[in-house]
């Protein structure tokens, strides 16, 4: 017991004073999705579809930062519902030439997330779904309220990873409640 209690202080201990102060790492991680300069914007009721999107992928990450991977299952297949509803018949071809592609990683890591339960597996998707679905929320200005892209140093193997939150107090997805607070933000949509 007094080894678990010490190896839980030093990962603690560790995240709030070394990997997670790592400010490098985050530029390192980060995919980088090319916004085209001239998207324009999208019809009101797009917007409105893909924040209907939004707000179902804070249901799965929030789920994973409970670590409850059963509901995380049923998030990620409500999620994919949602973006299966976004009607991009009404994007001109800069939009769509830039929403297809991205669209289509998050739904192959949606899916692979709505077909497991195992947190890991789920964990894993959360990445690339995130960095791709926040490419979408910036270039097209979905999100009715803020929204935070934060990142762990730790995560994705020590590689970093990101996910987005409508909070802008950190609760790490990928470690759940063993390093709740691990991250930081790094980039704010209002």
């Amino acid at each position: 017991m007094k080894n678990i209690f010490k190896i839980a202080f030093f990962s603690t201990i560790l995240c709030a004073y070394g990997a997670c102060g790592d400010s490098n790492k985050a530029a390192k991680a980060a995919t980088v999705i090319a916004l085209p300069a001239n998207i324009d914007t999208i019809p009101s009721a797009v917007k409105l579809q893909l924040n209907e999107v939004l707000n179902c992928y804070y249901d799965l990450k929030n789920a994973l930062i409970l670590d409850d991977a059963t509901t995380a299952n049923a998030k990620a297949s409500a999620l994919l519902m949602k973006l299966d509803k976004v009607d991009n018949s009404q994007l001109n071809k800069v939009q769509t030439d830039f929403y297809v592609p991205l669209v289509a990683t998050i739904k192959d890591n949606a899916s692979g997330m709505a077909s497991t339960t195992t947190l890991k597996m789920q964990r894993e998707r959360l990445n690339a779904l995130s960095e791709n679905l926040f490419a979408v929320a910036k270039a097209f200005k979905v999100n009715s309220e803020p929204s935070y892209q934060q990142f762990c140093p730790m995560a994705n193997e020590g590689k970093g990873a990101f996910w987005i939150s409508k909070d802008k107090a950190v609760q790490n997805p990928y470690y759940g409640k063993e390093m709740l607070r691990c991250g930081k933000v790094t980039e704010t949509l209002n």
